[in-house]
């Protein structure tokens, strides 16, 4: 994986985890002291998130920057195919409804997103 795909993925990450706090573009790029057009690049992938703005993200999320990392890292092996868990986790945020805004995952919602991954390949579930 190259420079490029990694901020690519680091971006898809922190938006993924913008959405399931229930924050908006404004709530980071204010919190990083940019104006929301360049917080907009670097959530797009159009430019990497800087050192500062990665340790502000997490600070807002209330998540630590190797999570943020490990999570933008992570492939998982699903249908024999590589998928960056940062895209699972997106697909899992779009799929959430009405879930408390600003708070960890419930057990329910780490109970759907295990059936979901056991759903998509038996195989790996079995590992789950």
């Amino acid at each position: 994986m190259d420079a490029g795909d990694f901020a690519k993925r680091l971006s898809h990450t922190i938006e993924a985890l913008r959405d399931l706090r229930g924050l908006k573009q404004f709530d980071l790029s204010d919190a990083m002291g940019i104006d929301q057009s360049n917080y907009s690049r670097a959530a797009a992938g159009h430019r990497p998130f800087n050192t500062a703005e990665l340790q502000i993200a997490a600070d807002t999320l209330k998540i630590s920057v190797l999570q943020i990392i490990a999570i933008s890292y992570a492939d998982l092996l699903i249908n024999e195919e590589l998928v960056p868990l940062s895209k699972l986790l997106q697909q899992f945020v779009s799929q959430v409804e009405g879930r408390p805004q600003n708070e960890p995952l419930t057990e329910q919602e780490i109970e759907y997103l295990i059936k979901k991954l056991r759903q998509t390949n038996s195989d790996f579930g079995n590992k789950i």
